[in-house]
């Protein structure tokens, strides 16, 4: 439990390590999850921004 928080806590503090532990979820699951809506945080800006450069 404790490693759990510890996750919590740096995500909120990194949001980029998001992506990184949602692909390593993906690949132990093969599924895909959205971390930052369920523990509800916010991306990163730059993921945003990588986000909204393919609407051009």
């Amino acid at each position: 439990m404790a490693l759990v928080g510890v996750t919590y806590l740096v995500v909120r503090e990194l949001p980029e390590i998001l992506t990184i532990i949602e692909d390593v979820l993906y690949m132990v699951t093969n599924e895909e999850y959205d971390l930052s809506n369920t523990l509800d945080l916010p991306r990163s800006q730059a993921a945003s921004q990588l986000q909204g450069s393919g609407d051009d």
